[in-house]
C-alpha cells in the first residue's frame, strides 16, 4: 500500500506547535479523532503504547508513530510539521520536526507494515524531505509526499 492510497491534502498541517512529546501525541490523537469522528483516549493510548516499545523516530528529524487501533475502520495518514523541533527519543537523538502519523485497523496487519514500510522510504529520501520542508503550503507538501519513489 502506498502513501498516495491513504493520505489526504486536507491531512497535511503545517505550522502546528507542540512543546514535547507527550503534548504532540495529543496533538495527534485529538485531531484524528476529529477526522474520523472516532474516540481520542483509544487513539492516544494506542500512540502511547507504542512509543513505550520504543521510540518512532527514525532520524532526520522524522518521526513515524503508528498504530493499529480497533475504532479506525481505514487506513489513515496524517502528515504534521511543526513550528520548532521537538525532543522525541529519536534513534539519532536530534529533535524532530515532520510526523507522519499511520493508523490502521487491527485486523489488516499486511497493509500496516505494507505502508508504514512505504512512508519510510518517501521519507528518508532527501529530495522529497528538502521539499516537504521547504514548502509554503500543505498542497506542496502533499505532492512531495505522494510521488512514487518505487
Amino acid at each position: 500500500m502506498h502513501i498516495s492510497e491513504v493520505i489526504k491534502r486536507t491531512d497535511v498541517l503545517l505550522g502546528v506547535s507542540a512543546s514535547s512529546k507527550p503534548k504532540l501525541l495529543q496533538f495527534l490523537a485529538q485531531t484524528t479523532a476529529k477526522a474520523l469522528d472516532v474516540g481520542e483516549d483509544e487513539i492516544l493510548n494506542a500512540l502511547a503504547c507504542r512509543e513505550e516499545l520504543g521510540s518512532t523516530g527514525i532520524g532526520e528529524g522524522i518521526a513515524l508513530p503508528h498504530a493499529q487501533v480497533r475504532c479506525v475502520v481505514a487506513p489513515f495518514v496524517l502528515l504534521v510539521r511543526l513550528v520548532r523541533p521537538i525532543e522525541f527519543e529519536a534513534i539519532d537523538d536530534r529533535p524532530v520536526d515532520l510526523i507522519c502519523l499511520i493508523l490502521t485497523p487491527p485486523a489488516n496487519n499486511s497493509s500496516h507494515l505494507q505502508l508504514l514500510s512505504n512512508a519510510a522510504r518517501q521519507l528518508r529520501c532527501p529530495n522529497v524531505i528538502m521539499s516537504v520542508r521547504s514548502a509554503s503550503d500543505p498542497d506542496q507538501v502533499y505532492e512531495a509526499l505522494t510521488v512514487s519513489r518505487e
